[in-house]
């Protein structure tokens, strides 16, 4: 339990509140391609569209995006 609230406190110090895609990427491991493709079929984190071209996501929105849809295999 300990790693998983360290882990947190890092994210929360190397990212800021809002996110580009390129940051959502290194922050979970995943590709830019991968989100992009996420967001065309509605899958993902939710995300914000600025504009047209900007896209922005909330970082506590994504780590429990992300935490919500872990499961443990048996």
């Amino acid at each position: 339990m300990d790693s998983v609230i360290a882990h947190k406190e890092l994210v929360r110090k190397e990212f800021p509140p809002l996110l580009t895609t390129d940051q959502v990427a290194e922050m979970t491991g995943l590709t830019n391609e991968w989100y992009c493709r996420a967001r065309k079929i509605g899958f993902g984190p939710p995300f914000m569209r600025v504009t047209s071209r900007i896209i922005r996501y909330e970082r506590e929105v994504v780590l429990e995006w992300f935490r919500s849809h872990t499961t443990t295999l048996s």
